[in-house]
């Protein structure tokens, strides 16, 4: 009887081994890549914190990268996924991703999404982020940028595609207005109902009898003056300012992903 209890406890030890091994490297695994220096030791020791509370949320990796030097972001963002293999519950898998440099004759920023998230956080997507978090990068409020590329992209990608989540609809607060002002216009129609019905009206005290038109005159009141717009043709020629979604593309390894790249 104790050899079968033996075996028993045995073989669920070797059930729950893995999954702690799992649960261990996913806590222990490094996201932050500050080459830059652009972090305090400990805003980056928060910022590993946030990156994995989040991280384990989405079940997907949430990867900083930052660099100073002439090498190109998107290569340099590549070449390092290829070679560290990074993803959430595997290596090359699902992955949000922030890369750097902060050279002055550079300051490129590049996000991107490999695995999954490529399709939940397409080109446009990434663009939105971007566009949200360069004032703070610009500013050198790394930290506060960082948090909010992982805020903003475990929130953009629970959205369907072709969805816009940056559309003030989805805001909490602009529902809870918009539910409000819904309410209140309800009240308003109830209230309105309420009042009683008017049953007389000028028809009422008009006898026709004896009512007739003493006098009839016309009066020129005012002029209208309208006019055509006629627009002139001009030269579709010259260049555009750029901007577009486009960012996305594929590292040296073949992984492809999605995203953004600007100036910051």
């Amino acid at each position: 009887m104790r050899i079968t209890k033996f075996f028993i406890a045995l073989f669920v030890v070797f059930l729950l081994v893995p999954l702690f091994s799992t649960a261990h490297a996913a806590t222990d695994r490094q996201r932050i890549f500050d080459d830059a220096h652009t972090l305090s030791d400990k805003e980056k020791s928060s910022l590993e914190r946030f990156a994995q509370k989040y991280s384990d949320k989405r079940k997907v990796d949430f990867i900083i990268i930052t660099m100073d030097g002439d090498e190109d972001i998107t290569k340099y963002m590549g070449d390092l996924y290829d070679e560290k293999g990074f993803g959430y519950d595997k290596k090359h898998g699902d992955v949000a991703l922030i890369a750097l440099n902060t050279h002055p004759k550079k300051r490129d920023v590049q996000l991107a999404g490999f695995g999954e998230v490529e399709y939940k956080l397409p080109d446009e997507r990434f663009y939105t982020i971007r566009e949200k978090i360069t004032p703070n990068l610009s500013d050198g409020n790394y930290q506060a940028a960082f948090e909010d590329f992982i805020k903003l992209s475990a929130r953009y990608m629970q959205f369907k595609p072709g969805v816009d989540p940056a559309n003030p609809v989805y805001n909490p607060y602009v529902q809870i207005i918009i539910a409000f002002l819904i309410g209140l216009i309800t009240v308003g129609i109830m209230a309105s109902n309420r009042r009683p019905k008017i049953t007389f009206t000028a028809a009422t005290y008009f006898d026709e009898r004896t009512s007739k038109v003493n006098r009839q005159e016309d009066k020129y009141l005012r002029r209208t003056i309208s006019k055509t717009y006629s627009p002139q043709k001009k030269d579709s020629g010259g260049g555009g300012s750029g901007g577009g979604f486009s960012g996305g593309g594929t590292t040296g390894g073949g992984s492809s992903f999605s995203g953004s790249r600007g100036k910051f």
